[in-house]
């Protein structure tokens, strides 16, 4: 045998060789495929051809919950406000000889703000009243002399027109002089001053800023879904941020109008308890608009279906899961209400994350609630 001839042997020999493992290689994974297909999920074989498939049965653990009549509220957050806040403003140029109040400090009713110096005032004054003194003196000679004939009538309504002049002219005066005293129109709390001694004002110029806040409110926006269940005069609770503290409280007034920008309808609630004199906090109000039955359960139970809705997980009577839809109604530290279960539900609270709606199951057992959570 020639070099050629042998070499041409060995190399024939070793694709066959290569040919006899890639078939072996192939019979072995089609048999393993094969095998998987009919091996049962408890690990037992049964040939092919065999009875029916049986799949993994997963076990759960649930509890038998039912639905509770409890009151629904629409929670909004709002902000405290006065009941009443003015800029009061001089109502007269000049000076200002004094600002006798601090921010915070309480006012009553017709206190003095400001003091306007009055310069040449009373001067002014002084001679408004001689003025009035002579037109008064002149009208009734002319009163005299025409009830006896010797003056005309025209000459009688040129005093009297002089006459009432003076008299407007006074008046003026005196308002002018009143208006340097500026008063608080209500009894309140000085929440700002706009001005110092030694400014000048002229009418207009804001001097302080006054607050009533008792009682106090509460501004919110309610929203277009909401806004057909609310009235005027309905209650309310309110939890003021600050101090964690809540209060009774009464819708008062509802915008017939929504904003164009939110969609949303102004309202005020009015607090009746005793509430601190401090506006522009941060308050939570709930307004309740009626029962409604609910189940409360762990926000861990809860769980997103294919659509994206939020639900609950229960086992029917023939062991199969059902997928539930819920809306939360109301959240607590101690859980959430949920409407959307039947009445009475058999709540998947393990294992619910490894099964889906329809599936069989196996129940380890009807667990009873905790004492806290049915209270």
């Amino acid at each position: 045998m020639t070099a050629e001839q042998a070499v041409g042997s060995m190399s024939l020999e070793k694709t066959s060789r290569n040919y006899l493992v890639a078939a072996i290689a192939v019979v072995a994974i089609a048999a393993w495929l094969a095998s998987g297909v009919i091996i049962r999920s408890t690990g037992e074989s049964s040939p092919a051809g065999g009875g029916d498939e049986q799949a993994e049965i997963f076990t759960v653990a649930v509890e038998q919950r039912g639905a509770e009549d409890i009151q629904r509220n629409i929670i909004v957050q709002g902000e405290t406000v006065p009941d009443r806040s003015v800029q009061v403003r001089a109502e007269t140029g000049g000076r200002l000889e004094a600002v006798p109040v601090r921010v915070g400090e309480r006012v009553d009713a017709d206190a003095l703000l400001a003091r306007v110096a009055m310069d040449d005032r009373q001067a002014r004054l002084r001679e408004a009243r001689a003025n009035l003194r002579q037109k008064r003196e002149a009208f009734e000679a002319q009163q005299r002399l025409r009830e006896q004939g010797h003056e005309s009538e025209l000459n009688l309504e040129s005093a009297r027109a002089a006459l009432e002049s003076a008299k407007a002219a006074l008046e003026r005066m005196e308002t002018d002089i009143a208006r340097t005293r500026i008063r608080a129109p209500f009894a309140g709390v000085v929440d700002r001053r706009h001005v110092a001694e030694g400014d000048l004002v002229s009418p207009g110029t804001s001097v302080v800023t006054l607050v009533d806040n008792d009682p106090l409110k509460v501004e919110l926006h309610i929203s277009e879904q909401d806004i057909d269940r609310v009235s005027t005069g309905d209650s309310a609770r309110v939890s003021l941020l600050a101090s964690g503290n809540t209060f009774t409280g009464t819708v008062t007034s509802i915008a017939p109008r929504a904003e164009s920008g939110t969609r949303t309808h102004r309202a005020e609630v009015t607090l009746t308890d005793t509430a601190p004199a401090v506006s522009g906090g941060s308050a939570t109000v709930r307004i309740p608009v009626g029962t409604v039955l609910a189940h409360r359960l762990s926000p861990a139970v809860l769980a997103l279906d294919e659509q994206g809705r939020l639900g609950v997980k229960t086992v029917t009577d023939d062991q199969r899961v059902a997928f539930h839809a819920v809306e939360i109604v109301r959240s607590e530290p101690e859980g959430v209400w949920v409407t959307g279960l039947p009445k009475q539900a058999r709540l998947i609270v393990r294992g619910g994350g490894f099964v889906s709606a329809g599936e069989t199951v196996k129940v380890a057992r009807d667990e009873q609630p905790d004492t806290e959570a049915s209270q």
